[in-house]
C-alpha cells in the first residue's frame, strides 16, 4: 500500500541552451551562522578532514592549522576559509575577490594539496567543483581528485560535463573524468565542412550502457558504434523528445517539417519516420485471475505533428 506523505516533488526545470550550468556562481565561500561563530572565535574544525586541520583567525585573517603538531599550513592571510559541500574533503579560500580550494589529505606526511591557487573569479559548485576566470576553467573531479584545465565547461542533464581546450571538445564523466568521448577542434570542422561554432551536447540517456547525445547547435548526435565507442553523426532528424526513464533511453521522438517518427537511439535505424502525427501514451496492464485489462492515460505535451516539430534548440 502506498501512504501520501503530503511531499510533493517539484516539476523537473528545463533550461535554455544558453545557460551554462545549473548552479549559480558563489564568490565567497558560504558558512552557516553558527559555523561562522566558531569560525570567528578561531575554533572551528575541519571534521571530515578527521580533525587534522583547524581554521583559525587572527587579527581577521585565517589561516589553517596542523592539530597533529601545531604546525601552519596556511599562513594568515585570507579573507576566509571554508569547508566545501558536498565535496567534503576541500577547503575553499577567499583573498581579495579571488578565490582558490586546498586539498586535506590527512594520511599525507603533508596533508595539504593545491587544487587551485588565489586567481579565479568564481567558485561553482555541482557534484564536483570548477573556479571560472577570463578564458579559463579550472575543474576538480570529486571522486578521483583529478584537476583539469579547461578554456571552458559546461553541464548536460546527466552526469557528464562537455568541455573544450585550444585543441579538443570532450565529453567528460562527472565524478571520475573518464573521457567519454575527445574530438579535435581540427577533425569537428571536417565533419562539418566549415569552421562553424562550437557543438553543445544535452544528454538522452544511456542505451545498452552507453549514453546518448544531441548536439543542438548542429542537429547531430552522439551515439555508439558497434564497438561501444562514441561516434559524431549528422544527417539525422532533429530529437523532439526523448522519452527517458530510470536514466534508460527508452525511445526519441523526432521530426522536422516533412514528418514526425521515432527513434530507438540505434545509430541504424529510424522508425516510422514521416508520419502525419505521433502521440505518446502511459498503458498500464492489469492481471487477474488470468483476466486482463489495459488501461492507457494520456501524456503531457504528449502529442506530435510536423507543424509542431522544431530543432531541439528550439525545443529546450
Amino acid at each position: 500500500m502506498l501512504r501520501r506523505t503530503g511531499r510533493k516533488t517539484p516539476p523537473r526545470k528545463r533550461t535554455g541552451r544558453n545557460e551554462r550550468g545549473r548552479q549559480a556562481n558563489r564568490q565567497y565561500p558560504q558558512l552557516s551562522a553558527a559555523a561562522a561563530r566558531e569560525r570567528d572565535q578561531g575554533i572551528m574544525q575541519y571534521k571530515s578532514a578527521r580533525e587534522f586541520a583547524d581554521i583559525r583567525n587572527r587579527a581577521g585573517r585565517y589561516g589553517l592549522i596542523d592539530t597533529r603538531n601545531g604546525s601552519v599550513l596556511l599562513p594568515f592571510e585570507y579573507d576566509s576559509i571554508a569547508a566545501c559541500s558536498p565535496v567534503r574533503d576541500i577547503l575553499c579560500l577567499c583573498r581579495e575577490g579571488k578565490v582558490g580550494a586546498v586539498g586535506i589529505d590527512p594520511v599525507a606526511d603533508h596533508p595539504l594539496r593545491w587544487i587551485a591557487p588565489c586567481e579565479y573569479d568564481c567558485f561553482q559548485q555541482k557534484e564536483d567543483c570548477l573556479f571560472r576566470k577570463k578564458g579559463a576553467v579550472r575543474y576538480y573531479f570529486a571522486a578521483s581528485r583529478i584537476v583539469r584545465d579547461f578554456s571552458e565547461v559546461a553541464f548536460t542533464e546527466g552526469p557528464y560535463i562537455q568541455a573544450t581546450d585550444d585543441e579538443y571538445f570532450y565529453v567528460l564523466r562527472m565524478f571520475y573524468g573518464n573521457e567519454i568521448w575527445r574530438c579535435s577542434k581540427t577533425a569537428f570542422s571536417d565533419i562539418l565542412h566549415s569552421a562553424d561554432e562550437e557543438p553543445r551536447f544535452d544528454y538522452l540517456g544511456e542505451r545498452d550502457g552507453k549514453p546518448l547525445f544531441a548536439d543542438i547547435i548542429h542537429d547531430g548526435c552522439l551515439l555508439p558504434d558497434c564497438r561501444g565507442r562514441l561516434v559524431y553523426c549528422r544527417g539525422l532528424p532533429s530529437v523532439i523528445m526523448p522519452i527517458i526513464i530510470g536514466g534508460k533511453n527508452i525511445v526519441n521522438i523526432v521530426g522536422d517539417a516533412v514528418g514526425v517518427g521515432i527513434w530507438d537511439g540505434d545509430i541504424r535505424t529510424f522508425d516510422y519516420y514521416g508520419c502525419e502525427e505521433v502521440v505518446a501514451e502511459l498503458k498500464i496492464t492489469l492481471k487477474r485471475d488470468g483476466i486482463k485489462t489495459e488501461k492507457v492515460f494520456p501524456l503531457p505535451h504528449g502529442v506530435f505533428r510536423p507543424g509542431d516539430a522544431v530543432d531541439y534548440s528550439e525545443w529546450r
